[in-house]
């Protein structure tokens, strides 16, 4: 039997692991936060199963990963920001790309592979490599936003209660746009594929902050359901309020609010 003293020194030293991980780190640990977004290659979800009751029923239905060139917003179009596809198709539309250094960029460009979920004009879900969750998604924006701390708040304060029916389309606001339909984004996925979880609020959103961000490009996790998590996980990778961990409201409300995430 293992003694308490042993349990509580095998917490420690997975804690310690996570919280240095560099994100540079070419190490396979399972509870490092390296590179593990970076290295894509899940099979492929394009809906969700007849059936996900079993907390393994939507990894075992996933097709194979693929590569696709994913168009840049159409806003990047009109703006003149090489987002517009020439004869061929997407030679102009990658110009976009270039300027995002990240693994997710490329997958963006379609020259590395993901698993893909859903796509809008500005967002683009897919899954991630190594899911922690039975459904372990990441929703991005195709406009390139290093992290939280980038996100420009909204110049007018307005109340929680109406910021997502007050949308406004002003330049100024596209921020808090984003982040809320980042959140929209994520929260039809997880009815789509675990409804139980989504009735029952059983999931979690969530942004890293940096340091200990993954990947340098904006992307909300999406784990559901969160009772299907192992507790290093749950309880410490992804818990929210912590120094390297934040929920997608702070992140709205700060927005809202006229203040950035800090």
């Amino acid at each position: 039997m293992i003694s308490r003293a042993q349990v509580v020194k095998l917490c420690t030293v997975g804690l310690t692991c996570f919280c240095s991980t560099s994100k540079h780190n070419n190490n396979n640990n399972s509870i490092s936060i390296s590179n593990n977004a970076d290295r894509l290659t899940v099979t492929t979800i394009n809906k969700a199963p007849a059936s996900s009751s079993s907390s393994s029923s939507c990894l075992a239905l996933m097709p194979a990963s693929s590569t696709s060139f994913h168009p840049p917003p159409k806003e990047a179009i009109q703006n003149g920001q090489n987002g517009d596809q020439n004869d061929n198709g997407q030679n102009n539309g990658k110009e976009y790309y270039k300027s995002n250094p990240t693994i997710f960029g490329r997958i963006l460009e379609g020259s590395a592979p993901c698993s893909p979920i859903s796509e809008s004009d500005s967002l683009f879900t897919f899954q991630d490599r190594t899911p922690r969750a039975p459904l372990h998604a990441l929703v991005i924006p195709k406009r390139f936003v290093k992290s939280v701390y980038d996100l420009k708040p909204s110049p007018r304060s307005r109340s929680m209660d109406n910021h997502n029916n007050n949308m406004s389309k002003e330049t100024d606001d596209l921020d808090l746009e984003l982040v809320t339909s980042m959140e929209r984004t994520a929260l039809e996925t997880i009815k789509s594929w675990h409804p139980h979880a989504y009735d029952n609020k059983d999931y979690i959103l969530c942004f890293h902050i940096p340091p200990f961000t993954s990947v340098d490009h904006l992307h909300l996790h999406v784990l559901a359901p969160a009772s299907d998590m192992s507790w290093m996980y749950r309880y410490a990778k992804y818990r929210r309020g912590t120094r390297w961990c934040t929920g997608i409201e702070e992140v709205v409300q700060a927005l809202a609010s006229g203040k950035r995430f800090q």
